[in-house]
């Protein structure tokens, strides 16, 4: 009975050591391709923000850019926004610098049809006030569509900055 017993011992202790080996295999398997599919999440991650980054910064370069004229300023941006480097701006920019383009080319269409007419009364200081009335209808459009375009261009510049500075 002593070798009936020594052989079922042995026979028993190497399938609990086969099925003990198999398991662990498994798990670390496992665990193995949780590892590398974190590891690519996060490679993909640190990809994107390089490329918003570098969306960002090309952004910030198109508008530091002096432009002969608002049409040509604005071809360029949409142009960049509907390319494959503006997919990677946060939505919200990019769609709030279309918006002010927009306005901005919805004035022009509006002041092109005043031009004809009499020009708007607005209020401003008295020296600014004398020599904007100096100017022509065409000149006042001109000089209005050049404040804006400005502005516009301080406020995106320092959004980039804000998402860059956040990053």
């Amino acid at each position: 009975m002593e070798y009936g017993e020594f052989a079922l011992g042995l026979i028993s202790g190497l399938i609990i050591a086969i099925i003990t080996q198999i398991i662990a295999h498994y798990f670390s398997k496992k665990s193995l391709e949780a590892q590398q599919e974190h590891s690519l999440r996060i490679a993909k991650m640190q990809l994107y923000h390089e490329d918003r980054k570098e969306a960002l910064i090309k952004l910030d370069e198109l508008l530091k850019k002096g432009y002969k004229s608002f049409s040509e300023f604005r071809n360029t941006i949409s142009a960049f926004l509907d390319g494959s480097s503006g997919l990677f701006l946060p939505d919200k920019l990019r769609e709030e610098l279309k918006k002010e383009i927009q306005d901005i080319d919805q004035f022009l269409f509006e002041k092109e049809i005043d031009l004809y007419g009499e020009p708007p009364e607005e209020i401003f200081e008295d020296d600014h006030e004398a020599w904007f009335e100096s100017l022509s209808p065409e000149e006042r459009v001109d000089v209005e569509v050049r404040d804006r375009l400005s502005r516009l261009k301080d406020s995106m510049r320092n959004k980039i900055k804000k998402h860059i500075s956040e990053e």
